[in-house]
């Protein structure tokens, strides 16, 4: 946890957690139209609100409002891939760069 904090910025670990919620979105939509009952993700409500958007770390420091954003992203991969929920693949646009 301590190398992502420190590796990626605030904004782009907020970027990648808003992306892994909405990856949930359409899996739960998906499923749930399939299923007789709802799909669920144990332990996701804590980094979510009931409306589905991501709960707002507001640490007073950065360094520890980042380390939150890192720690909250990697509790996100956790809770999906212990549910089987099919992650996003992530790419190297440019790697020259």
């Amino acid at each position: 946890m301590d190398i992502v904090a420190k590796y990626y910025h605030k904004d782009e670990l907020f970027a990648a957690k808003t992306i892994l919620c909405k990856n949930v979105i359409e899996f739960l939509a998906s499923n749930d139209a399939t299923s007789e009952a709802p799909p669920s993700i144990t332990g996701w409500a804590k980094l979510v609100n009931n409306k589905g958007m991501l709960i707002a770390r507001k640490a007073g420091e950065p360094a520890q409002r980042q380390r939150h954003e890192a720690d909250d992203q990697l509790q996100m991969l956790i809770l999906l891939d212990v549910n089987k929920v099919e992650l996003p693949k992530f790419v190297a646009e440019d790697l020259y760069i």
